[in-house]
């Protein structure tokens, strides 16, 4: 699981804007793969978006770490903050 803050104030929403484009096709791209499983915005209390949430399914860390470094989010400098943690997800939740 990737879990990842936006910079603060009017400079990350105008990085998170320039990226999102970029964001959107790398990421519709890996979850057409099959490296996404979900990939969600993190809201603050006013409903703007702060960070991302990415659930990610890769054989080992240094993949993930490579998808990082092809992330627009993460070459765009949108992501002040980026943590990395390993998650388990049963499979009933992926058979919506």
């Amino acid at each position: 699981m990737v879990l990842a803050w936006d910079h603060k104030g009017p400079v990350g929403v105008e990085r998170r804007d320039a990226a999102r484009a970029a964001h959107s096709e790398s990421i519709r791209a890996l979850w057409e793969e099959g490296h996404v499983v979900l990939g969600a915005g993190i809201r603050d209390d006013e409903g703007a978006i702060t960070g991302s949430l990415v659930i990610v399914e890769h054989p080992s860390r240094d993949d993930v770490d490579r998808y990082l470094e092809s992330e627009p989010f993460v070459s765009q400098s949108v992501w002040e903050r980026v943590e990395v943690h390993p998650v388990f997800v049963p499979d009933f939740y992926l058979g919506r």
